[in-house]
C-alpha cells in the first residue's frame, strides 16, 4: 500500500469537513489555480518553498488541521522526492537555484565594479594631495583673515607694471 501524498491528505480532509475549494479560496486569500494544484500534488508550479510552507499553513488552518503537522508532512514528502528523483531541491517555478556559471559572472562583475571604484578614489585622493604639495592648490585662509573677518583675503592679487621703454628688461621689480 502506497503512503497518501499531502495533496491527497489535504483534499480527503476538506472534503470530510464539507468544504469546497472556493471556500478556502476565499477563506485563506489563495488563488484556487494555486489550491488545485497543492491539492494535485503539483508543486513544481507553485513559487518557492517559502511561499508553499505559507500556502499549507494557511490552508491547513483555514480546513481545521494541526498547520505543523501538515508542514512536516510536507517537508517529508519533499525530502522523498528529492531523494527519489536524486536532484538537489524541488523548489518550484520562482525559486530555481542560480547557476553555477551566472554566479561567477556576477562575482566578476562585482569585483570589476568595485576595483573601478577602488581606482577611482585613489586617483582622486593622490591628485588632490599631490596638487596640495605641489602648491598647485593653496589654502584661501591667511593670518590676518583669521583676526579680521570684517575683509575677507583676496582672491587674486593684482601687479600693475608701468608700460615704457626697456621695463621688461629692468632688474628692479615694479613698486
Amino acid at each position: 500500500m502506497s503512503k497518501e501524498t499531502l495533496g491527497g491528505y489535504l483534499r480527503r480532509e476538506r472534503e470530510l469537513r464539507h468544504i469546497t475549494l472556493e471556500e478556502v479560496a476565499e477563506g485563506t486569500k489563495i488563488g484556487i489555480h494555486i489550491l488545485k494544484a497543492m491539492e494535485a500534488d503539483r508543486w513544481e508550479e507553485l513559487p518557492g518553498k517559502i511561499f508553499i510552507k505559507g500556502f499549507t499553513k494557511s490552508y491547513a488552518e483555514f480546513i481545521g488541521l494541526v498547520p505543523e503537522d501538515v508542514i512536516l508532512r510536507y517537508q517529508e514528502q519533499i525530502e522523498d522526492l528529492e531523494a527519489e528523483r536524486g536532484i538537489e531541491s524541488v523548489t518550484g517555478r520562482y525559486g530555481k537555484k542560480i547557476p553555477l556559471f551566472n554566479r561567477h559572472i556576477i562575482g566578476l562583475i562585482v569585483l570589476i565594479f568595485t576595483l573601478i571604484v577602488g581606482l577611482g578614489c585613489w586617483f582622486f585622493y593622490h591628485s588632490y594631495k599631490t596638487g596640495y604639495e605641489t602648491g598647485a592648490v593653496t589654502p584661501a585662509v591667511g593670518n590676518s583673515s583669521l583676526h579680521n573677518r570684517s575683509h575677507p583675503p583676496p582672491l587674486l592679487k593684482i601687479i600693475e607694471v608701468p608700460r615704457g621703454k626697456n621695463n621688461h628688461n629692468s632688474s628692479h621689480p615694479p613698486e
